[in-house]
This record gives C-alpha cells, sequence and structure tokens, in this order.
C-alpha cells in the first residue's frame, strides 16, 4: 500500500516557507558585517560580500537539488517570488527602496541571489587594499592593465575617522598644469620603483574598514609608485542599462608623521566599442602627518553603461628637508666659527673640529631617510650589534631591547628617544661610548647610528631648536676655567637643557643638595 505525500495537502506558501529556510550563511561576528536600515520601522545587515557569496552559492546548489525531487517543488523554487524572499530572507537586497527598484525594472532574482553587483558589500575592486599581502589583480603598468572580473571582488576599506572629499563628473582642469605630474606613461615606467604592501599602516594612524578590521595598504617612499586595474562590467549588462546606477569609486590617503605625500588618480570609462566615454582625473598633496582622507567620485551622467573602467593610481612621499645645499653652507661656516673662537688647546680643538667634520660627513651618507628600510637597518643593526651585545649585561637591558622591537615594528624614530630617555643604564653606557670616540668616529658604528637617528630623522625636524639654553651640571673650580664668555665648545653626547634658567638652577641644586 502506497504511503501518501504529507507534502500534498499543504497549501504552496506553507512549502515554500519550508524551502525558504534551506540556507547557509556566515556566523555573525564583530568583523562581518554592517547593520542598516530596511525601511523606517525595520534593521537588517549586511555581510562584507567576499564572504557571503560562497555560502549564497552553497544555498543555490542546495535548493536546486530539491527542485529535482517533484514537479510541485521545482515550481515553488523557479517562482520569481521566491528569490525575491529568498534575497530579503538572506541579506542579499537589504533596503526596500532597493527591492522596489529591481522589481520595476523585472529582475530575474535567482540571478541576482548568485551574483548581485549591487550589494552594499560589492566592490568592483579586486584586492583593493593588499589583503593578499601582494599587488595581485594589480599592473604596474598604467597604459594597459590586465582586465579583472569583478565577480569575486574583494570589499573597499572605509576608514572609521577620515577626512572626506567628494567628486561628481568635472574634469580637474588643473591637472594639465603641472608636466612633472602628468602620467606619461614612458617616464612613469622609467622612474617608478615598485609598490609594496603594508600589513599594518606605518608612520600613520590605523585604518578600519566599514566592518572595523585592520586595514592592509599600499605603500611608496620617495619616488613614484603606480598601480592599475582594469574592472569589466560583464554580468546585469540590462539591468545597469535600465536602472542606471551610480558609480562610486572612493580612495584612501594618508601621509606619514615624517614627510609629506603626493598622489594621483585617473579613471577611465570605455563604451562597448572600446571607445574612451569619460576620464577623472585627481591630484593632490597633504603635509606631514598621521590622518587619513577619503576621496570618493561619483559618475552619474551617462548615456549607456561603461562596458569597462580602468583605474590607475600614482602616489610617493616628500622629504621634509628641501634646502640640503643651504644646509651644508650653514655646516661649513659652523666649522669656521669653531676653529676660530675654540679656547682649548691644540690637541683639543683638532680633536672637535675633526670630530664635526666627521659629523658632517656622517650628514652627508645618512641624513636622507628615503624609505623606512632605512631607518629599519639603523635600528636593526643597533639593537642585534650594540644592545644584544656590547650592552647586554646592562642594568634593565630588556626595556630597551623592547623598545627597540617596537621601533623596528612600527617605524617609528620616536621608541629610540624613550629608549635614550629611560632610566637605565642604556644612555650612561651610550654617552661613554660617544664621548670616546674621539677620532673619525671609530668603533663599530652603532653608537654613531643612534646619534644619527635623533639628528638627521625628519621626523625630528618639528622639534629642532636654535637658540639660548640652559644646562645644570656639577663641575669643580678648575673644571669651570676653560669656559670663558663667547667661546664655543663641541659636545659629542647628549643632554637635556632648557629654555628656563630656574628648571635648570633646580637641576643643579639636586645635584648638589645643601648641607644642614
Amino acid at each position: 500500500m502506497d504511503v501518501p505525500n504529507p507534502f500534498v495537502n499543504l497549501p504552496d506558501e506553507l512549502i515554500e516557507n519550508i524551502l525558504r529556510r534551506i540556507s547557509y550563511e556566515p556566523e555573525l561576528t564583530s568583523t562581518n558585517h554592517v547593520k542598516c536600515q530596511y525601511d523606517d520601522q525595520t534593521t537588517t545587515y549586511y555581510f562584507d560580500y567576499d564572504i557571503q557569496r560562497p555560502y549564497l552559492l552553497k544555498t543555490y546548489a542546495s535548493l536546486f537539488n530539491v527542485m529535482l525531487v517533484c514537479k510541485r517543488f521545482n515550481s515553488i523554487i523557479n517562482s520569481n517570488s521566491f528569490w525575491l524572499h529568498k534575497c530579503i530572507d538572506d541579506h542579499v537586497i537589504t533596503s526596500h527602496q532597493e527591492q522596489d527598484i529591481l522589481i520595476k525594472n523585472d529582475v530575474r532574482f535567482d540571478k541576482l541571489y548568485r551574483f548581485n553587483p549591487f550589494h552594499r558589500g560589492f566592490n568592483c575592486i579586486k584586492n583593493s587594499c593588499g589583503e593578499l599581502g601582494t599587488i595581485a589583480f594589480w599592473d604596474q603598468n598604467i597604459d594597459e592593465p590586465e582586465p579583472c572580473s569583478p565577480e569575486t571582488a574583494s570589499e573597499n576599506n572605509e576608514p572609521t575617522s577620515l577626512t572626506s572629499e567628494s567628486h561628481e563628473e568635472n574634469n580637474d582642469d588643473s591637472w594639465e598644469s603641472d608636466n612633472d605630474d602628468d602620467f606619461d606613461y614612458e617616464r612613469m615606467q622609467r622612474n617608478s620603483l615598485p609598490v609594496k604592501v603594508e600589513r599594518e599602516p606605518g608612520g600613520c594612524q590605523r585604518l578600519y574598514d566599514k566592518y572595523h578590521r585592520l586595514c592592509s595598504c599600499f605603500i611608496t617612499s620617495y619616488y613614484w609608485g603606480q598601480l592599475s586595474q582594469k574592472i569589466l562590467f560583464r554580468e546585469h549588462q540590462y539591468l545597469y542599462n535600465n536602472i542606471k546606477p551610480t558609480i562610486e569609486f572612493s580612495f584612501c590617503f594618508a601621509p606619514r608623521r615624517d614627510c609629506a605625500s603626493k598622489c594621483m588618480v585617473r579613471i577611465r570609462f570605455y563604451d562597448r566599442n572600446n571607445e574612451l566615454k569619460h576620464e577623472w582625473r585627481y591630484k593632490n598633496s597633504w603635509p606631514a602627518g598621521i590622518h587619513w582622507t577619503r576621496v570618493c567620485y561619483y559618475y552619474r551622467k551617462y548615456n549607456a553603461f561603461p562596458k569597462y573602467a580602468t583605474v590607475s593610481i600614482r602616489g610617493k612621499d616628500v622629504k621634509l628637508i628641501k634646502n640640503l645645499e643651504d644646509f651644508d653652507k650653514f655646516c661649513l661656516l659652523a666649522e669656521k666659527c669653531l676653529r676660530r673662537k675654540y679656547q682649548y688647546s691644540e690637541m683639543t680643538r683638532t680633536s672637535a673640529t675633526r670630530s664635526k667634520i666627521i659629523l658632517y660627513n656622517n650628514h652627508q651618507r645618512e641624513r636622507e631617510y628615503k624609505s623606512d628600510a632605512d631607518f629599519n637597518r639603523l635600528a636593526t643593526g643597533i639593537q642585534k650589534s650594540y644592545i644584544d651585545g656590547k650592552l647586554a649585561d646592562a642594568h634593565k637591558i630588556s626595556h630597551i631591547q623592547w623598545l627597540f622591537e617596537q621601533a623596528i615594528k612600527e617605524n617609528d624614530p620616536r621608541d629610540v628617544v624613550k629608549a635614550y630617555t629611560a632610566e637605565t643604564d642604556f644612555y650612561v653606557r651610550l654617552n661613554t661610548d660617544l664621548a670616546m670616540m674621539e677620532k673619525y668616529w671609530s668603533g663599530d658604528k652603532h653608537e654613531r647610528h643612534v646619534a644619527s637617528i635623533f639628528t638627521f630623522h625628519p621626523a625630528f625636524e618639528p622639534y629642532r631648536f636654535t637658540g639660548g639654553t640652559y644646562h645644570g651640571v656639577k663641575i669643580s673650580d678648575s673644571g669651570l676655567k676653560p669656559y670663558i664668555v663667547g667661546s664655543e665648545f663641541m659636545n659629542k653626547t647628549f643632554f637635556s637643557t632648557s629654555k628656563e634658567r630656574s628648571n635648570a638652577e633646580k637641576f643643579m641644586n639636586d645635584l648638589n643638595p645643601r648641607q644642614p
């Protein structure tokens, strides 16, 4: 005897509700979704589309298998209304306004379920912030980048707090006025160096996307770096032409705390005949700082939706120290004054002058920090060959080792200053070693590299001061005799001073406590 099918007597609406429960979706975490308003009364959320799409495809495959069970299931699942509700249930459509527009344009919601370019978490640019750890999907030849399909694109970065700029379909006429900054392909290929990826932005604020995830970023140094990507709009061309959605591109730029920066962007849109239909150009520069700027461009006014677009980006750092030749002239003049006014003995004067000359020569070699790698090289050498070697037995040296590890990791010279000013034996031993280097700054050079970082790193440029200061010191009457008013002295170590005489007197009294 045949057993009756329990689904036979159920209404289609109930069966549809049961089938809609077949779903796979990622587990909700604090870094994979964003809450939004579906309408005035309802709150929903959307996922990072790169994370969500594999689950959507898995759900679609399961429902396709269910369609093969019987004609009734096939009819229900094949209906457009079923997939409309499925898009809403599974957060593919996340606003009532979006739903109305799609219904009005006779969208096939089963296709939209598999690939939705209107999804709030969709990004047509692949590897948009170097999240893959490389420049994959990007080309360094801006003239003809390789095509990039948007089907599995990754999410764009949107920092949580940054300055924003918005631009419409107007071209920037000032672009052509600066020939040095134009997109001259041949010159760019000749003068550019590879772009790198930084997992965590160094020298500026951290960058977070709208899912509260720490973003990586592309970096250059004191050379032009360039990247380009070709984006093909393959699927849903009929939808694009009917709906005419706004095409939005957004970019995030930041200088470093120790140097300014420049950037240039060019976006080109081509039609189905591969003819250029529209171009947008942008360029800007920022002074040294740590803040991000988000630049958005909106392309709305077009007759036919583009077949593809090319995105080209250039960027470089800008040195803070520009008049190096003038600084060299100042150094030579100071050297002459040192020879003329020094009141020490001939031997002392010769030694000090020689040290001064060597200091200037060292400045020529190490004053220009062309990249983070230069600072990293010096700091790593100091840590491995000086701190972990000669000073391994110094008091509280483990704290100094940790500070240098932070300096290398963050590319931040301020941690070197923290190490020098910490109450450990490090500054005592370093000053002693610097004072002993009387001839040609001899030694293993790592003591000298500490002085070079303090003296020449651009990060400390805003804190430089030239003028009269005071320093309290404990000294005998005989030791005081060489110090004559009008004399100039060379000090090879570092010590604290103050523009306020009272601070120096307090320090001197602390060194010489009054006897009861």
